[in-house]
């Protein structure tokens, strides 16, 4: 396959779908599937496509749910093993994860430290796997998607061939992108992390909410976010009179469900892991609560009248793009969340707060406004965009 047909059958699939590298077998390495419906209970679930918190998440709730195996007050790391068909214990191309707190709120940064630090031999072995995939593949370019692992590997190897890194965070990197004041450490942590996850990337793709100038020097080129198809079939004129909610963590549904008590009268569509039961509904039926489901998800968001959610950048995107108002809460502890929170604040297409206070979203939603066809447009130039910044890769 000439690398223009692979680039263009890459973009046309849904290529920010996947966490991975594509080494120039797309099928076999990136997955568009969404999650099918699925009935209890499984001995085994694989889930493909999406971010990895997200996927976990996906996970947990066709076994059953996370209090299947966790206790009050535990704290667990889960590892995934992602990328080639290798054992769990050779670490293969997982990608270092947060710890969080026993409440499923927080991201814990010094645990979080800790725990990748004792997994650093895994993480070697992982990069060794990415170097002889590359070698037996010989491919003419590698896309990360802002996967440290295989930034690590082209500062370590430094392989003749290019690199082509894709992630919303290296709009960080960008010098007309102004970070928050305060959190130093958090700053600085997140700096790091992007500059070793581009490793020596010829080009660095960074998914934005808005237009910016491209930085030759520090080779940060401004695309629009790259997503799924089904969006673009959905109908942009529906508002009914209910509220969608999806919580990355569902420690928070505490606090959506406390707010649900004083204001029985606004349905809420809910969408986390409530311990894998299908549905269930408050005594009055106005809260229900879905199991994980990419499509029902998002046929919901489509005819709803206003999205809370944690702070993903996919989730807000979409919303923007179906003209949706858009409340969102930073999980705590996660600083490229708030990074998203405050950068969609300031392009108009979200309010966000450190908690959910749901009650200043209710005149949001009557009074605001968003450029929505800006962004539309915007949005339909990425195919495009992405092509020719790949095709120009040297």
């Amino acid at each position: 396959m000439k690398r223009r047909e692979f680039i263009r059958n890459s973009v046309g699939v849904g290529i920010l779908s996947s966490a991975a590298l594509s080494f120039g077998k797309f099928g076999d390495l990136i997955a568009s599937e969404n999650l099918p419906a699925m009935q209890l209970p499984y001995d085994m679930v694989a889930i493909r496509g999406g971010e990895p918190g997200e996927m976990f998440n996906k996970g947990m709730a066709s076994l059953g749910g996370l209090k299947q195996f966790v206790k009050p007050n535990q704290t667990v790391v889960i590892k995934p093993n992602i990328g080639w068909d290798t054992t769990p214990d050779r670490g293969a191309t997982t990608n270092p994860e947060f710890v969080t707190d026993a409440d499923n709120k927080a991201v814990k940064i010094l645990s979080t430290i800790l725990h990748n630090l004792r997994h650093t031999g895994r993480y070697l072995r992982g990069i060794r796997q990415i170097h002889h995939a590359i070698s037996a593949h010989q491919p003419d370019v590698v896309v990360n998607f802002y996967n440290l692992l295989a930034g690590v590997y082209s500062l370590i190897y430094r392989p003749d061939l290019p690199f082509v890194s894709i992630g919303h965070q290296f709009i960080l990197q960008h010098p007309d992108f102004r970070l928050p004041n305060g959190r130093r450490l958090h700053r600085l942590l997140v700096k790091l992390f992007t500059a070793a996850t581009a490793g020596r990337s010829a080009k660095k793709l960074a998914l934005s909410f808005y237009p910016l100038r491209d930085d030759q020097r520090k080779r940060v080129f401004v695309v629009p976010p790259l997503l799924r198809e089904e969006l673009f079939r959905l109908p942009l004129d529906r508002r009914e009179d209910f509220m969608l909610v999806y919580l990355l963590n569902n420690g928070y549904h505490e606090e959506i469900i406390g707010w649900h008590e004083d204001h029985s009268e606004v349905p809420l569509h809910c969408f986390w892991d409530d311990n894998g039961s299908a549905k269930s509904s408050s005594s009055n039926g106005s809260l229900t609560v879905h199991k994980i489901d990419d499509d029902s998800f998002l046929n919901l968001m489509a005819c709803c009248k206003g999205v809370i959610c944690t702070a993903g950048f996919e989730t807000i995107c979409e919303a923007f793009y179906l003209d949706k108002p858009v409340f969102v809460v930073p999980v705590q502890g996660h600083f490229e969340q708030l990074l998203n929170a405050q950068d969609a604040q300031q392009a108009k297409a979200a309010m966000y707060d450190d908690r959910f206070d749901i009650d200043p979203f209710i005149p949001y939603m009557r009074t605001s406004s968003r450029p929505a066809r800006q962004f539309r447009r915007w949005v339909g130039e990425g195919k495009e965009r992405f092509l020719r910044q790949l095709e120009g890769v040297q």
